[in-house]
């Protein structure tokens, strides 16, 4: 048994050599707050082998087991070492606990490493308040579980995860050779490969008797794995397709890692209520009570134009809105289309002002020479009236950012029957809009000042004794009839996530992939792998 004398002694000839980020006074306020009394090492103890077991079994929750010297640590605890070996063995434990907490609960990397602008955690591990909760329990193995996410989304990529490892130990998936397009049909020996690679994906369950043949059972699977991957569900195997099929389990299992690392940086508690969106899917959901009410298309930003991540939340919708153009499209594209004719700006139903304040004076565009003005110096306000050629179209979800972004409408409605719809400036169109408004403004009073221009009565002494009107579909209709511009406040601010997940299951299990449409996964790959074994 360990005296508590050996680990005071253990303190006092200086701090132990613990993992990066473990704080040593942190962990001697604890063992000082119990008379320094060990938590591992005592007899009968199972803590110490259930903490080994779970850094062996690390790889399953997406870490890596060798961060945390799992073997190490049997090998110890199985020794007969001296006094101060097991002292040191003993802080050896609770430090690497903390490790794989840390890692476990808000990640491996610290987001802004690869995006400034991606969320940050919630509040740090408290190491005390952790480790007080595991000597407090009588059932440590519950404490180990509470570490990872609570995010449902978080445990549905963890059984994904096993599920592919699954796939890698059976020999992963064929490739495919190269060759001409393939489809219902067709006779070849690649629709033999084809088969194969859905069947151990689970994208086809059926077996045939002629395995070369392209029927329309493979014809039905094809259009699975395409829907799953976001792909065109045509159910015919060209380029993109089999370039989808050909990446190695390996490489979706890496995929499978790094998604379950950005869940980390996230909130347990999302919002009873909130809108969820995917720019990698480029989808956006409305989530109530953990099912989904509303999902539509979406368009994001460019690869060149990102779309950021992170979470703000949504206190007001703005009807007929006018375009106050953003600092980034004044200075890469109208600035050239102003130095070629003067008269864009009408054309396009947009006023020039002096500046950005309230009061700025409107002015004439053709007298000013732009051929002067430098997108380095670009001092002038241009807005956009609300009409059919407004890019926002006729309803914006305002939450208010430093990002300026926000979710709208668009006229361009074709977009959203694209596969892929990276063509924003950075803000996000969404493709029902009017059913969102609808869903966001379910159960909000109608503001008296509002009456009017829903035609509605005015506000009269029988107004005290009955509820006041509730926003609905037809008054929605009403006030976009109105054509001029006009906000209303939700009831209750909804919470919007910006995410983004190349990977995710839906509600019916089944998973989707996404390409990489902003070089985010590479990174946080490259970060991953980078990051030294203690």
């Amino acid at each position: 048994m360990l005296a508590p004398t050996a680990l005071e002694r253990q303190f006092e000839t200086g701090a132990p050599d613990l993992p990066r980020g473990i704080n040593p006074a942190a962990l001697r306020d604890f063992y000082a707050a119990r008379d320094f009394e060990p938590l591992w090492l005592t007899p009968g103890n199972p803590r110490a082998r259930l903490l080994i077991d779970r850094l062996d079994a690390a790889a399953s929750e997406g870490l890596r087991p060798a961060d945390y010297r799992p073997a190490d640590l049997r090998a110890d605890l199985s020794a007969n070492g001296d006094t101060q070996t097991r002292a040191m063995l003993e802080l050896r434990l609770s430090a690497q606990f903390l490790h794989y907490a840390r890692d476990l609960a808000t990640g491996r990397v610290r987001p802004g490493t690869i995006n400034p602008n991606a969320p940050t955690p919630e509040a740090p591990l408290e190491s005390e308040s952790l480790l007080r909760a595991l000597a407090e329990s009588d059932h440590p193995a519950d404490v180990f579980d509470s570490l990872a996410p609570a995010n449902p989304a978080y445990h549905r990529l963890r059984r994904t995860l096993a599920d592919y490892r699954e796939i890698q130990t059976a020999g992963g998936w064929p490739q495919i050779e190269t060759g001409r397009t393939l489809e219902q049909g067709m006779t070849s020996a690649r629709v033999a490969r084809i088969r194969a690679r859905l069947a151990a994906s689970q994208d086809l369950t059926i077996a045939s008797d002629t395995p070369d043949r392209f029927d329309v059972q493979l014809t039905q699977a094809v259009q699975r794995f395409q829907e799953r991957h976001g792909l065109e569900a045509d159910g015919i195997v060209g380029p993109k397709t089999l370039a989808a099929m050909n990446l190695p389990v390996a490489s979706r299992i890496a995929q499978i890692e790094v998604n379950m690392e950005r869940w980390r940086w996230m909130p347990d508690d999302l919002g009873q209520r909130y809108v969820l969106v995917n720019l990698a899917a480029q989808e956006v959901e409305l989530i109530e009570s953990g099912s989904v009410r509303l999902s539509m298309r979406a368009v994001v930003g460019k690869p060149y134009r990102k779309t950021p991540v992170f979470s703000d939340e949504i206190t007001y919708l703005e009807f007929n809105p006018d375009w106050t153009l953003p600092p980034t499209i004044l200075r890469q594209d109208v600035l050239p289309e102003l130095r070629k004719d003067p008269g864009y700006l009408a054309a396009h139903e947009m006023t020039l002002y002096a500046g950005w304040s309230a009061n700025a004076e409107p002015l004439d565009p053709k007298a000013i020479d732009w051929s002067q003005v430098t997108p380095k110096h670009f001092p002038y306000k241009i807005v956009q009236a609300p009409g059919p050629r407004n890019p926002l179209g006729q309803i914006k979800f305002m939450f208010p950012n430093t990002h300026h972004i926000y979710l709208h409408d668009s006229p361009a409605k074709s977009l959203f029957n694209r596969a892929s719809r990276a063509f924003s400036s950075g803000c996000i169109r969404v493709a029902k809009p009017f059913e969102l408004a609808d869903a966001l403004l379910d159960g909000t009073p109608v503001a008296d000042r509002l009456r009017p221009a829903l035609g509605l009565p005015e506000v009269s002494k029988y107004d005290a004794y009955s509820p006041p009107p509730v926003w609905k579909r037809t008054l929605i209709d009403r006030l976009l009839a109105h054509g001029k511009t006009t906000s209303v406040r939700l009831s209750e601010p909804v919470p919007v996530h910006l995410t983004y997940s190349t990977v995710w299951v839906g509600e019916g299990g089944t998973v989707h992939f996404r390409p990489d449409i902003y070089d985010r996964n590479r990174s946080l790959s490259q970060a991953l792998a980078d990051r030294p074994v203690p």
